[in-house]
């Protein structure tokens, strides 16, 4: 009888894996709802513990969700208290969302939202958004877009109709606005945008 699987190299316990990967990882709760823009969500609540990542823990209280196909049972993703994920949105894998509006998006990989905005998105690879508004946009690569580090209270950057493709590396910072814009790969994949990287890629540019 098989009672253990490795896994990377490592053996674990076949009800640990199956736990890891399959086993149902939270619940709705029918009793707590709000309406956003037209839609009924409820607030999810989880059931077991994340021994993948620790990105939750059992009993913990999350966001609301319109359905359970707006949130993943595989993998650690995790939708967090102050989030509202709605429409057709599908958060997977290994992302995490807390205090953020997520519609008609796909977020994926390991995806980071903080007090983000989203509509008709689909997020992948490691991007970090904190404090942004997307709209029509698609990311691949890794992308890291928040408010502007000296700037006390300043808003983060609007993105619409961009895409940065995989193998490039993004950094926005502050409110700035791009539309329209594609980000590929250059030679050294990467885009700095805000004051403070521009004066990290000065100084390492003036030690070469």
């Amino acid at each position: 009888m098989l009672t253990t699987i490795e896994v990377q190299g490592k053996k674990i316990p076949v009800r640990d894996f199956w736990a890891i990967n399959f086993a149902p990882k939270y619940e709705i709760i029918p009793e707590d709802s709000v309406m956003v823009d037209g839609h009924t969500l409820y607030r999810v609540r989880s059931i077991r513990h994340d021994r993948k990542n620790g990105q939750f823990h059992a009993d913990d209280l999350g966001g609301y969700i319109e359905s359970e196909k707006n949130l993943s049972h595989l993998g650690s993703c995790w939708v967090a208290s102050g989030s509202y994920v709605y429409g057709a949105s599908s958060v997977e894998g290994d992302a995490w969302i807390r205090n953020s509006s997520v519609k008609n998006s796909v977020i994926g990989g390991s995806a980071y939202l903080d007090h983000a905005t989203l509509e008709d998105c689909r997020i992948e690879g490691s991007a970090t958004l904190d404090h942004a508004t997307l709209e029509d946009c698609q990311i691949e690569g890794s992308a890291t877009l928040k408010p502007d580090g000296f700037a006390k209270g300043s808003s983060g950057p609007y993105l619409h109709n961009v895409n940065v493709e995989k193998g490039a590396r993004v950094v926005i910072e502050g409110p700035q606005v791009f539309m329209g814009n594609v980000f590929e790969p250059d030679e050294e994949g990467y885009y700095f945008f805000g004051e403070r990287y521009l004066a990290v890629v000065a100084e390492m540019n003036a030690r070469r």
